[in-house]
Order: C-alpha cells, then structure tokens, then sequence
C-alpha cells in the first residue's frame, strides 16, 4: 500500500485490498526475457511443451508431432531453479525467473500467448507475404487493387493496405485481410487444395477470436483445424514451420482456460495504458475504456440499472418527402396525417452505433448500409438499408432493406477437396455467396 500512496492514489483505511497477479503475457522476445528462457533459435524454446526442433536450412523448425509433452508446475519449477543454480540451458530454461514468486497462477500455467504478435504479426504476415510472393508480377498488381478496393464499415477505422506495403503494415490490417478479404481474392489466383489448406488456418484462428458460432464444439473444431493445417505445412510452404507457428497448438489451451483470444491481447493494454499516460489531468471515464478492450459484458456498481432498451438517435432528416415511400405509411400507421406522422432519415445511431443508408450521399467509400439481420436469432438475412422511417403517432421507427439473396454456401466451392469436411461448418458461418441483385423491399 505504500507504493499507493507514494503516487498520491486515495485508498480507503477501512478496506482491505487484495492484489492478484493473474498472468504475464507480451511478444516473444519480452517473454523470452521475463522468463529467462531461450530464444526462438535455441532447442527448447517453447515454454509450454518439450518439442525440440531442428535446424533445416539454416533455420530452426518445428515440425508436426504428437503426442506433445507438455512442462507442468513442478518440472518447470525445479528445472528453472537447476538453470539458475548450476548456470546452464536446462531444456530452455536460463534460471529462474523474477515473476516465479510474484504470481499467483504457477508457471507456465500463467503464461498467454499473445496472438495479436504470434498470429496477426507473426505467421498469418508471413503467409500473406510468401502467397503474394508465389504469384507473377501482374497478378501482384491485380491483388493489390482488389485490396485497395475492398470497402469496410466506416467503424473498422482501417483499411486494408496494399500487401506490396507491408512493410508498415498494422495488426488490424492483417486481420482484416486474414478475417475478410484473402479467401474471396487469393481463390482467383491459388490452386483450390492450397486454397482450402489457408482455409483451415483462417477458420481456425476466427473460431477462437472472438464470440462462439458454433456452441461447445468451438476448441474440437479449431483444434481439428489446426491440426490438419500444421501437419501438411510443409506442402505448401517452405521454412514457416517456426515457433510462432508452433505456438499456435497452444491456443486451444488458452482458449479453454481464459477465453477468446481478442480478449487476452497486449494490444489492448498497450492502447490503454498510453491513453491514460496522455490524459491524466482529466476523468477520461477509464471504466469504460477497459470494459471496451476486454469486451466485459456488465460492471459492478452502486447505482441501481434501467430495463435494457434498444437506444436509437435519428440523424439527417429528408425535409421533402419521396412519393415512391408514400406508400409505406399506409402499411404502417391508420393516421391520415402523413405530413405530420412519416418522417425519412439517412442515418441512424443504434446503440452507439453508426449506420448509413443509400439515400446519404456523404457516406464516402464506407459501406455501413449492408447489414446482416434476424428475427428469430437463428435464421440469418442480408441486405442493404434503403432509408430509415420514423412514425410519430407510433414512435416507432423502421429500415427498408433491400433483400439479397443467399445463392449458394461458400463451402460448396471446396467439395472435391480433402479437407471439405472439417471447412463446411466453420465457412458456412462466416462466408458464403449472395446474389448481388434485389429480391426484395423489407421492413425490420
């Protein structure tokens, strides 16, 4: 508590506090130190499991292999001890590490691997990089202009960068590469059994990101994935089989233990911790921001809560109203004061959220007017807000969307490969193709 006070930081005498060390987490090298462990070129070097790898090509390998020995507490306690004792490699181990008598979860049980370094920045690049690198120099710059054009929401905040650009390439960047765009475009350029191989990779890292699509069988699924994926590396790419791939065997572990990875990130604490470094002399309401980051569903507080509605704001009213929707206040509202009652808007904030519609003329390159929707939670469509309607003699307010329809499930294109069985359900959540024309008008 003296180290509270010294920063001038009020604590209650009446309180007891207790301070828990959960886990240590960073990129490789920071864990690498921290733990005074060996680096990603030595034997040994994974802090989760005894796989040794081997030199091939001047570089350090790390190829499939099961069963895995994984290091539990009391090995890794006395083989860091040993290392410190006796100076020497202890199968990685370099000594015994400061934060072995400071957290409160044993070793290695408390390390998390952080994806947004081993996965976005670390071999999901590296993939990126080599398939962009397998093709001719025009179909290079084909790529690159699909990416250019790829539109987002305006709330992804980035775009996509040209692959050529990598270089200065952010996290965000690749994973929306990675999330989005590398199936849809690198299936005009990659044969379709490599194409399917980046499939599995692709799904598996989706399924343990971020909420559940498919219930209690998310970690068998991704690990499934997984495992076919680092097994038949070597087919499709040469020297990737490193420890940031080898890492990832791991995260089905992680995911069981402490949840989806989006949540587990350094990037997070980073962002936040700079933000309150540059905003300390003002309440920057630092509750929200942490329940943002670690997507915390509720917090607990003195102050009793209202009944859960949804909160919608209309902006950018159309003063004259279009004819052609005349026709929707009659299906609606029994008034006969259409003037005063029907109301158009080109956009509407929905819980805090933004979205557009065709009629706003300033939404730019953003595409935050297609929209997935539901209303039974189980049966999912798509579509494209045409307006947003408001009744003032209901205060009830509506979107008309026009309906596109689903032409065919995206896993249909992988059937005559080997792996169709494991892509099929995780694809058919989250790609498939629609028909890019209007089946319908629809009010939601």
């Amino acid at each position: 508590m003296t180290f509270f006070y010294r920063l001038a930081i009020t604590i209650s005498e009446v309180l007891s506090y207790k301070l828990k060390i959960f886990a240590i987490t960073g990129d490789c090298p920071a864990l690498k130190l921290v733990l005074k462990f060996t680096s990603h070129v030595g034997y040994y070097c994974c802090w989760l499991c005894y796989i040794r790898g081997r030199h091939v090509g001047g570089k350090r390998q790390y190829e499939f292999k099961l069963p895995m020995i994984m290091r539990d507490r009391d090995a890794y306690e006395e083989e860091s001890r040993l290392a410190e004792q006796k100076q020497i490699n202890v199968y990685g181990h370099l000594g015994l590490s400061v934060l072995s008598s400071v957290l409160d979860i044993p070793l290695p049980d408390a390390i998390i691997i952080d994806y947004l370094h081993v996965t976005l920045l670390g071999h999901a690049k590296a993939l990126i990089l080599n398939i962009f690198h397998s093709f001719a120099p025009n179909e290079r710059l084909e790529v690159d202009n699909w990416f250019k054009m790829q539109i987002f929401p305006h709330y992804f905040n980035r775009k996509i960068k040209p692959i050529s650009k990598f270089g200065f390439v952010k996290a965000t960047e690749v994973k929306n590469i990675l999330f989005y765009a590398a199936l849809p475009v690198f299936q005009l350029y990659l044969s379709i059994e490599q194409l399917s191989h980046l499939a599995l990779f692709i799904c598996f890292t989706r399924l343990l990101h971020g909420q559940s699509i498919v219930g209690l069988e998310t970690n068998k699924i991704a690990k499934e994935l997984f495992e076919h994926f680092y097994r038949d590396h070597n087919e499709y790419y040469e020297g990737l089989q490193n420890l940031v791939l080898h890492l990832h065997v791991h995260f089905v572990y992680m995911y069981n233990n402490h949840g989806a990875l989006t949540n587990i990130g350094c990037f997070g604490q980073e962002d936040l911790i700079g933000y309150i470094g540059s905003n300390h002399h003002g309440t920057r309401y630092y509750g929200e921001l942490i329940t943002y980051y670690y997507n915390i569903d509720f917090a607990l507080h003195m102050k009793p809560t209202a009944a859960t509605t949804k909160k919608i704001e209309k902006l950018d009213p159309v003063n004259d109203t279009h004819d052609e929707y005349k026709y929707l206040h009659v299906e609606l509202c029994d008034c006969e004061q259409i003037h005063q009652c029907f109301r158009l808007y080109r956009r509407f904030i929905i819980n805090d959220r933004i979205f557009h519609s065709l009629i706003y003329k300033k939404r730019g390159k953003s595409n935050s007017y297609f929209i997935q929707y539901s209303f039974d939670q189980r049966h999912y469509q798509f579509g494209s807000i045409q307006c947003f309607i408001s009744l003032q003699s209901t205060e009830k307010s509506y979107a008309l969307i026009n309906v596109h329809r689903v032409q065919q499930k995206y896993s249909d294109y992988f059937k005559s490969t080997k792996y169709y069985d494991l892509l099929k359900k995780p694809l058919d959540n989250y790609f498939l193709f629609w028909k890019n024309a209007l089946v319908k008008k629809q009010l939601y």
